[in-house]
């Protein structure tokens, strides 16, 4: 259990007598007893209950579902061609500028329309909120 041998068993009991007295000692150490003893039902009766509906499996999802709820990822797998862990489809974006109100023709010499963006990706900040 512990290892402790017969001497400092002895020098324990000398202590405990000089502590606590001969008067108070039987007493203390009954006391004692019935703490240890309920520690050990205690534990026992958490063990008991705790065992057979822990459900590990059920756990390692819920855990695999937080994770999968991490900004990065989501940002990422939003990004990517490749659709996420979860099942879920990339979200679409697109670059497209918002039509040009049409007004009136004017007598003066036509201008070049500007150029529209050639680039589909856009950078997303994952710190802006």
């Amino acid at each position: 259990m512990m290892d402790i041998g017969w001497g400092e068993l002895l020098l324990l009991a000398a202590v405990a007598l000089l502590i606590f007295g001969p008067e108070k000692l039987p007493k203390a150490a009954a006391d004692a007893g019935r703490m240890v003893r309920k520690l050990r039902e205690m534990a026992s009766s958490a063990q008991n209950d705790l065992s057979p509906g822990l459900d590990v499996d059920g756990l390692r999802k819920d855990l695999k579902s937080v994770t999968d709820l991490h900004p990065k990822k989501i940002l990422g797998s939003a990004l990517s061609d490749k659709p996420a862990n979860s099942g879920t489809p990339p979200i679409q974006t697109t670059d497209a500028l918002p039509a040009r109100p049409q007004s009136a023709p004017s007598a003066g010499p036509k201008q070049a329309p500007a150029p529209m963006p050639t680039s589909t990706a856009r950078r997303i900040d994952p710190d802006a909120t």
